[in-house]
């Protein structure tokens, strides 16, 4: 999560001038306008009560063909990197017991945010090119619906990095630690096709997956053990019925970081375990399956 997180971040960022001369831009065109009292409102016309600031549509195109190359950068990211807001999504909802389709509102978001730049963009060259001055109210009020349109877009995206930020807080180690679980040959099998820490298939979705660490000299003797002598690491671990050895990383920090569990089991040397719960449902790195 911590990677997805960084993308938002930085998008947070790149977002925020452009965003701040579209805002400026919204502000002066509707100073340009006034309606036309005579008409009721739905349909009212307007018209301009001032000098267009041509300075200030060149500015806006300039922000535009740079908001568009940017939504090209993001499309691009997103595809090269789809795993990234999958993760950030299940990790969240699996810590919050939420249902948060945030991949689904970005993307929507996003599209909306596209086409409307590319429309937006159109009309500021009918600005440029007309020389019907009564045509200006209509198109500028056509670009400031699109704007306002992209401006949502941006403030999504400055939402969300602030919960994300907000909620991110303290939850990661700065590195990825490794960590053990004994699961049946169906819940092994479950884990590896969808990347989750599911835990047994009686679990509800509220229920922590307990685990165990595995510190690298762990690790090297764990995959070094007969599977015999696993089955009987499970049967003392408390898991009987576990046939396979699923070994994975994350940096998200275990619900009882600070406070984990002694399993009196001695193995390789070692005389105790600690063990760490985690709630289902959160992305996991798979390493070795024993």
């Amino acid at each position: 999560m911590e990677e997805a997180y960084l993308f938002l971040s930085q998008l947070s960022e790149k977002l925020e001038e452009l965003h701040d001369l579209l805002t400026v831009f919204v502000k002066s065109e509707k100073a340009v306008l006034q309606p036309t009292p005579e008409l009721p409102f739905l349909a009212r016309k307007y018209v301009l009560s001032s000098k267009l600031n041509t300075r200030q549509i060149v500015s806006m195109d300039v922000a535009l063909q740079q908001l568009y190359a940017l939504e090209i950068e993001i499309s691009y990211t997103l595809n090269k990197n789809k795993k990234l807001l999958n993760e950030l999504e299940r990790d969240y909802n699996a810590l919050r017991q939420s249902n948060f389709r945030l991949k689904e509102y970005f993307i929507e978001r996003m599209n909306a945010a596209t086409s409307a730049t590319q429309v937006a963009r159109n009309r500021i060259f009918q600005l440029k090119r007309t020389t019907d001055s009564t045509k200006v109210p209509e198109i500028l009020e056509s670009l400031d619906r699109l704007v306002t349109q992209i401006l949502h877009f941006t403030d999504f995206v400055f939402h969300l990095s602030s919960v994300l930020k907000k909620f991110s807080e303290g939850r990661y180690y700065d590195v990825e630690h490794t960590y053990g679980r004994a699961m049946s040959k169906p819940e092994a099998k479950m884990t590896k096709k969808t990347g989750l820490l599911l835990g047994s298939p009686k679990r509800g979705i509220t229920d922590l997956v307990a685990v165990f660490d595995v510190p690298p000299i762990t690790e090297d003797i764990l995959k070094k053990t007969p599977t015999r002598a696993l089955r009987d690491f499970f049967s003392r671990l408390g898991a009987s019925g576990a046939t396979r050895l699923v070994l994975f990383k994350t940096a998200l920090k275990p619900i009882n970081f600070d406070s984990p569990l002694p399993l009196r089991v001695t193995f390789g040397g070692r005389t105790a375990f600690m063990e760490y719960k985690f709630p289902r449902g959160i992305s996991i790195k798979i390493g070795e399956i024993l």
